[in-house]
């Protein structure tokens, strides 16, 4: 996700237009804010070990997402790509990738609850907005640390975005979305959010960043 604020460089993907894409902004703004500030690449000095914490938390909050949300297109990528962006960190700086722990978070279960409506496949679509988006920001990370973080080519952070965004653009305007879809969609896109937050609030968290 981003860090430092770097949503105001790119809130021209994001802004400027109408429809569900506006309402998915909007539901989501003040969350990404908080996130903004909250995950590890948003300390003043990032080393590789902050981008080790940082992809931990990506790592857990999309495996939360793949349980609760079993199917989701192009999940299997994006875990496997920040695994391998973790493997490089740990061994850049003696560690070990420690395994994946789920506890249950009431976000996860609001989520499969979600899943399991009328409306699922736009809570999907929320979920989504979440996950591309985040690569806008991480694009701009990359642009912001990759000299400090170097050798590390911080491959993750440089995924995603350009066609990628533009295509999943094309899909949110390519069809009318009813009311309940749509508040469907914004609850998806803030469920994702705000599980994420939790994963950056937990005690875990803020051992590693003492």
């Amino acid at each position: 996700m981003s860090a430092l604020s770097p949503a105001a460089e790119y809130a021209e993907h994001f802004g400027g237009h109408g429809g569900l894409r506006a309402e998915l902004r909007a539901a989501t703004t003040a969350l990404h804010a908080r996130i903004d500030v909250a995950m590890p690449l948003a300390r003043r000095a990032p080393d590789l070990a902050d981008y080790l914490e940082h992809l931990l938390l990506l790592r857990d909050w999309l495996s939360a997402l793949r349980c609760a949300l079993p199917g989701l297109p192009g999940m299997g990528g994006e875990y496997e790509a920040v695994i391998a962006d973790a493997e490089l960190a740990a061994t850049l700086t003696g560690q070990a990738v420690p395994p994946f722990n789920p506890t249950p978070a009431p976000e996860a279960a609001a989520l499969r609850a979600l899943d399991a409506g009328p409306h699922a496949a736009a809570a999907r679509l929320g979920v989504r907005y979440v996950i591309e988006g985040s690569h806008l920001g991480g694009k701009v990370l990359r642009r912001r640390w990759s000299e400090r973080l170097a050798p590390h080519p911080l491959n993750y952070l440089n995924a995603g975005g350009g066609s990628r965004w533009a295509a999943f653009l094309t899909e949110l305007a390519g069809r009318a979305w009813t009311a309940g879809e749509r508040a469907a969609a914004c609850r998806g896109a803030v469920l994702a959010f705000e599980l994420l937050q939790r994963g950056a609030a937990e005690p875990a968290a803020a051992e590693r960043a003492s």
